[in-house]
This record gives structure tokens, C-alpha cells and sequence, in this order.
């Protein structure tokens, strides 16, 4: 599981449209999980918003999406270091597209919910395949709660 902390997304809303795009920040995170079912690793992984935010707010419903590269920058097994590079990332900008139910407010904020596909990486050197046996695929899920600063 990837948890995101204190991310932000400065957006312009065309209150005739409801219309609205932004710039999505996100900060580096990261990911525990265990090979095999069985060893301990780590990586730390930057989102990084390709193209910006767009969606719309009408009747009371948000719908939004992103364009995101996703790097691993830091790849550990049992604590040592597997890859530690900038070019670790998804050959595509993963298609995030979330939306909220019917009652979300935009002056106090409320929850988003999505599905999305993971890309295949290159540029991971030698657990390149690894990686791409491991990570890349459909069904991952993200749940933004979103507050009004």
C-alpha cells in the first residue's frame, strides 16, 4: 500500500462551466511490501503530474483526471540497496481518473475514489523484468480526501 501525505492540487474553476484544471502536487512516498510473500523491500517512489489536472463539478459531483509518471528512485531488499537512479519510471504516464458521490462540496472538500492501471517501467537496469513482473497492471485503487486550504 502507498500512502500520500500533504499533497496539493492548485485549481482554476469556471463556476459558469464548472469547468476546472490544475497543477497536482504530490510527495515522494514510500512503498513497503514483501518479495515472495516473505522478504522485507522498500522503494520510494515520486508521482509527477504530466500535462496538469482537469475535470468538472457539476451538481454536486466531482469528476477529475490526472496524467502521472511514476519513478521508484530507491529499491531495497532486506535493506540493501537494489537501485538507487532518477530513470526508474513507467514508459507511459499512468490515466488517473477519479470522481466523488453525489454530495461532495467544493468549499469544504470530500472524498474521491478511482481505478487505474500501472504502466511498465524501464530504465531500472538489471530488475527492469522484475519489476515489470511485479508492479505494472489494472485494479489499483486511490481514495483522495480532499480539504480546502
Amino acid at each position: 500500500m502507498l500512502s500520500l501525505d500533504n499533497g496539493g492540487l492548485e485549481a482554476k474553476l469556471d463556476t459558469a462551466s464548472g469547468n476546472f484544471e490544475g497543477d497536482l502536487t504530490l510527495p515522494k512516498s514510500k512503498l513497503r511490501f514483501k518479495l515472495f510473500g516473505l522478504l522485507p523491500a522498500s522503494a520510494k517512489v515520486v508521482l509527477d503530474d504530466i500535462g496538469g489536472t482537469n475535470g468538472t463539478v457539476r451538481d454536486g459531483k466531482v469528476t477529475a483526471n490526472s496524467q502521472v509518471s511514476i519513478k521508484l528512485v530507491d529499491v531495497r531488499m532486506l535493506g540493501l540497496p537494489l537501485l538507487y537512479s532518477n530513470s526508474c519510471q513507467t514508459v507511459a504516464p499512468a490515466d488517473v481518473d477519479v470522481e466523488s458521490g453525489s454530495n461532495f462540496d467544493p468549499l469544504t472538500g470530500g472524498t474521491l475514489t478511482g481505478e487505474y492501471t500501472i504502466p511498465e517501467f524501464s530504465g531500472c537496469g538489471f530488475i527492469t523484468g522484475f519489476i515489470n513482473g511485479m508492479v505494472p497492471g489494472p485494479g489499483n485503487t486511490l481514495e483522495l480526501n480532499i480539504d480546502r486550504r
